[in-house]
């Protein structure tokens, strides 16, 4: 029974971990703009390898904050493709969307 014990205590301390990260991410201080910019990069730099559109330049073009969400709205483009990224504290970032983008 003892053993028990120790098992759920784990468990309890796991479970509270994890729960005092989700929140201190999603209702804590939304991303500034610079670390904004630098995970929206990154995610570029990602989607230009996964599609082996080479090594795309792209430039920001627009830089938005979503105050409801708490989340930016990062759009980058170079003469060809533009694309969107969404990037919040909470959810990370993703593509929001893609305009002209072709894979080589």
């Amino acid at each position: 029974m003892n053993a028990l014990r120790w098992i759920l205590a784990v468990v309890l301390i796991i479970a509270g971990a994890i729960v005092t990260d989700w929140w201190r991410r999603c209702h804590g201080e939304p991303l500034t703009r610079e670390e904004a910019v630098s995970r929206a990069t990154e995610r570029v730099k990602r989607f230009s390898q996964s599609h082996k559109a080479g090594d795309i330049s792209f430039a920001v073009r627009e830089i938005a904050y979503e105050y409801d969400s708490k989340s930016w709205r990062i759009t980058f483009g170079d003469h060809d493709c533009i694309v969107v990224v969404i990037v919040d504290r909470c959810h990370g970032d993703d593509i929001g969307g893609t305009t002209r983008c072709s894979s080589q």
